[in-house]
């Protein structure tokens, strides 16, 4: 059940709730999950700079169970890189990504953990 946060300095009209849907669909493709179990979560018009610059600039924070080595998160960050350098134009650099790898008793969902 990966829960997902998109942290920007770029404005809400410019990603849309159409970029966050397909965000949310490539992130459960590439994570191999079922989209009703993934949580995205997208925080836009933040003061954020990176690098000395406030360019537009995209944190994406990824705490899932199972992310616990490069094979598992490799493509996750290629894929989601390539969809937000497409819809927002945002060069590969500004796009930072973080992972946590969860263990099934720090996730719960319809009263039970994991």
């Amino acid at each position: 059940m990966p829960l997902i946060q998109v942290r920007t300095n770029i404005t809400k009209e410019k990603l849309t709730r159409d970029v966050h849907l397909k965000f949310s669909a490539r992130a459960a493709e590439l994570m191999n999950k079922p989209e009703a179990r993934v949580s995205v979560t997208v925080e836009c018009g933040l003061d954020m700079c990176r690098g000395g610059s406030f360019e537009p600039v995209i944190e994406v924070h990824i705490a899932a169970i199972g992310v616990d080595c490069r094979e598992k998160t490799q493509s996750v960050v290629a894929g989601l890189s390539e969809l937000l350098h497409e819809q927002l134009g945002l060069p590969l650099e500004r796009i930072v990504f973080k992972f946590s790898n969860l263990q099934p008793f720090e996730v719960g969902v319809n009263g039970n953990t994991m």
